[in-house]
């Protein structure tokens, strides 16, 4: 009966398990592609992690080499949803622009 439970007990919280997600994204104007994004949020433990991070490329990326990143960690609870930490850091070439 033990083992029946155990297997039982591991298949719903296999099932019901958070599963990452990753998200690619493109800014294009007037059919130029300028800049992309990939934003991620994944689940480890009782906390959340989300990450944002967008890049210029192509025609874009030869005039000005940006790049800018967010993170935030959180957690979800029956209060709802509480922010632990959340970062913006914004670069142009290797030099630091932003950091907040």
């Amino acid at each position: 009966m033990k083992l029946i439970v155990s297997i039982l007990f591991f298949y719903v919280n296999t099932v019901f398990a958070f599963e990452p997600h990753t998200a690619n994204y493109q800014l294009s104007i007037n059919g130029v592609k300028i800049a992309e994004e990939v934003r991620t949020l994944h689940q480890l433990g009782d906390q959340y992690f989300y990450t944002a991070n967008a890049k210029t490329s192509g025609l874009a990326a030869l005039i000005k080499d940006y790049t800018i990143s967010a993170s935030s960690t959180f957690l979800i609870n029956k209060e709802g949803v509480g922010s632990i930490n959340y970062q913006i850091l914004e670069q142009e070439g290797k030099q630091v622009s932003e950091n907040y």
